[in-house]
C-alpha cells in the first residue's frame, strides 16, 4: 500500500465549514430563476429530456419504456440511455406537479453530492486546502454551474463518475468493501447512461496496477467489479435497441444512427474540434485566470506518486477520440473533466500560498476575478433570445387552437451540421427515416412526426394525413417559401388555423372535400 503524500493543509474544523458554506453558496446561486422555461442553452437537448420525464409521468410510469414525442403513429418507445435522471424526475413530479424547476433542482442536489465527493477525492490527493480551492472552482466555472441546473442528465453521469474513481481509489488504499461496492455502482450507473463512460476504465487499471502491480489481473474480486459495471450497461442496450427495431425511435446510442464516427486523419473537422474544445476550456473550464493555476497544478502532481487524474485525462481523451461529433457540438459532454481541472487549478492556488509565491490577498483577487469571468459567461448561456421566447408563444396557441389528442406534422429547416444518418431518428413503418426536432412538440404538448424542409414534399405530407396527422404548423415561414408547392398545397386544399408573424398553422384537410374557410388567430 503506498504512503499518503498530501501535505497538512488548514485547520479541519474551519475547511469543512468554510465547505459547507461553499455548497450553500453554489446550491444557492443555481436556484437563480430555476422556473424559467427550458429556452436558454441547449434549448433542444433539454427540452428532450423533458419530455421523456413527462411522458413518464403522464403515460406509463416505467423506466423500461422511455418514450419521445416525435413518434408518428409508433408507441413512441426509443432506443436511448437509460433513464435513471428522467425517471427519478418523473417520480418527483408525482409528488411536486410537473413544472420543469423539479428536474432543475435536482441536479443542484446532485452538485451539492458531487462537490462534496470532490473535495474528499482531492484532499485524500493533495491536501485540504487544495480540496477546498478545488471544490470552490467546481461550483463557479460555467460549465459546471450552467449543467448542474439545466434539464439533462449529464450530472449524474458526472457525480457517478467521480464516485467510481474516488471510492476506487480509497478502496485500493483502505480496503473497504463499501468502497468497492460505491465504485462498481458509480460506474455501472455512469455506463448505463453514457456507454462511452468505460473510458474510466484508464483509470481505474491505473490504480490497481499502482496497488497490486500486474498481478491484478489475477485477483478474482476485481474480475468480479469488472462484471458488475460492464453486465448492467451491456443488458440495457441490448434490450433496448430493439425499440429501434421494431418502435422505429432512437437516441443513435448504439443503433444504425450511432454517434460514434471516426474521422480520417486528414479530416478538417478535427481542427475544428480542437478549438471548440480549447475555447471551452479557456472560457466555460479553466477562465482564462484559471489556466496559470491549471499549469502549476499539473506541475505539482508531478511531484506526487499518484497520477490518477493524468490517467483519467488519457482515457477522457480516447472519450473524445471515439466520439468527436458528440464533443464537437456538445459542450456538456466535457463536464465530467471538469472534475480533474479543478481539482489541478486548486492544487496550483495552494501552492502559490504554499510557496509563498503569491500573497493572499492577490489570490483572494485571481479567485474574485475567476468569479467575475464565469459570471460573465454564465449570463450568456442563462440568456433567452426573443426568438425562443416566440417558438414558445407558438406552442401556447398551437395549445389553444387544437385538440390536445391531435396528431402533428411540425416542419423545420434543414440541418447543416450533421450527415443525415445522424440525426433521422424516426423511422415510419413504410421505411421513411424522418427527423427528430423536440421543441415544437415539447412546447405545444403535442405528438407527431419532424420533417427538415428537405423531408417536406407535398407527397410526404399527404401520406402523414392519411396516416392521421391533424395538424401542419411551422414557425419558419421561409421553410414554405422554399418549398412552394407545399405552399399552393397547404394555401388551395388546406385550411388556415392560425398564422401570427413568424407561425403558420394549417389544419389537414382532405384533398377531395373543399376547404374550410381560412382563419387568422
Amino acid at each position: 500500500m503506498h504512503e499518503r503524500t498530501a501535505s497538512p493543509g488548514p485547520r479541519t474544523g474551519w475547511t469543512h465549514r468554510a465547505l459547507l458554506v461553499l455548497v450553500a453558496l453554489g446550491v444557492l446561486g443555481r436556484t437563480y430563476h430555476i422556473d424559467a422555461p427550458l429556452l436558454d442553452h441547449r434549448v433542444f437537448r433539454q427540452q428532450d429530456t423533458a419530455a421523456l420525464a413527462r411522458n413518464f409521468h403522464e403515460g406509463r410510469l416505467n423506466i423500461f419504456f422511455p418514450q419521445v414525442d416525435w413518434r408518428g403513429t409508433s408507441t413512441g418507445y426509443a432506443e436511448a440511455e437509460f433513464q435513471a435522471y428522467n425517471f427519478t424526475v418523473a417520480l418527483l413530479y408525482g409528488v411536486f406537479g410537473a413544472h420543469e424547476w423539479v428536474g432543475r433542482a435536482l441536479n443542484v442536489l446532485l452538485y451539492a453530492l458531487s462537490a462534496l465527493l470532490l473535495f474528499r477525492f482531492a484532499r485524500r490527493l493533495f491536501d485540504e486546502r487544495a480540496a477546498l480551492l478545488a471544490a470552490f472552482f467546481y461550483t463557479v466555472v460555467p460549465l459546471s454551474f450552467f449543467f448542474n441546473r439545466a434539464f439533462l442528465g449529464d450530472t449524474l453521469v458526472s457525480l457517478a463518475s467521480l464516485a467510481g474513481v474516488a471510492f476506487f481509489l480509497g478502496w485500493t488504499e483502505e480496503r473497504r468493501g463499501w468502497q468497492l461496492a460505491l465504485s462498481a455502482a458509480g460506474v455501472a450507473l455512469a455506463a448505463l447512461i453514457k456507454p462511452a463512460s468505460l473510458y474510466l476504465g484508464l483509470p481505474l487499471v491505473y490504480l490497481c496496477h499502482r496497488a497490486f502491480g500486474w498481478s491484478f489481473l489475477r485477483r478474482p474480486l476485481l474480475w468480479a467489479y469488472a462484471a458488475a459495471t460492464l453486465l448492467p450497461a451491456a443488458a440495457w442496450y441490448a434490450y433496448a435497441v430493439r425499440y429501434w427495431e421494431v418502435d422505429g425511435n432512437t437516441f443513435g446510442v448504439i443503433g444504425t444512427h450511432a454517434v460514434i464516427g471516426f474521422w480520417g486523419p486528414t479530416d478538417g473537422r478535427w481542427l475544428v474540434l480542437l478549438r471548440n474544445l480549447a475555447e471551452r476550456l479557456v472560457l466555460l473550464i479553466a477562465t482564462p485566470l484559471g489556466l496559470p493555476l491549471l499549469v502549476l497544478g499539473l506541475v505539482a502532481e508531478r511531484a506526487r506518486r499518484n497520477h490518477v487524474l493524468l490517467w483519467w485525462l488519457a482515457g477522457f481523451a480516447v472519450y473524445v477520440l471515439l466520439i468527436p461529433r458528440g464533443h464537437r457540438g456538445h459542450d456538456y459532454y466535457q463536464l465530467p473533466a471538469v472534475f480533474p481541472i479543478a481539482i489541478w487549478m486548486g492544487a496550483g492556488a495552494a501552492m502559490l500560498v504554499e510557496r509563498r509565491w503569491l500573497p493572499r490577498p492577490a489570490l483572494a483577487a485571481v479567485l474574485a476575478g475567476v468569479v467575475v469571468l464565469s459570471g460573465w459567461q454564465i449570463a450568456g448561456l442563462l440568456e433567452i433570445k426573443e426568438t425562443w421566447r416566440q417558438r414558445q408563444a407558438f406552442g401556447q396557441r398551437v395549445q389553444e387552437l387544437t385538440e390536445e389528442d391531435a396528431l402533428f406534422v411540425y416542419v423545420v429547416p434543414m440541418p447543416v451540421e450533421d450527415p443525415p444518418l445522424d440525426i433521422y431518428r424516426h423511422r415510419t413503418p413504410e421505411g421513411e427515416q424522418l427527423y427528430c426536432d423536440p421543441v415544437d412538440f415539447y412546447l405545444s404538448h403535442r405528438k407527431g412526426w419532424s420533417l427538415d424542409e428537405a423531408l417536406a414534399t407535398p407527397e410526404r405530407v399527404e401520406a402523414l394525413r392519411q396516416r392521421g396527422a391533424a395538424y401542419l404548423g411551422t414557425f419558419f415561414p421561409a421553410v414554405l417559401e422554399r418549398q412552394p408547392e407545399l405552399k399552393q398545397l397547404l394555401d388551395e386544399h388546406h385550411t388556415l388555423v392560425g398564422s401570427e408573424g413568424r407561425w403558420s398553422l394549417y389544419r389537414l384537410e382532405d384533398p377531395g372535400a373543399p376547404p374550410a374557410r381560412p382563419s387568422s388567430g
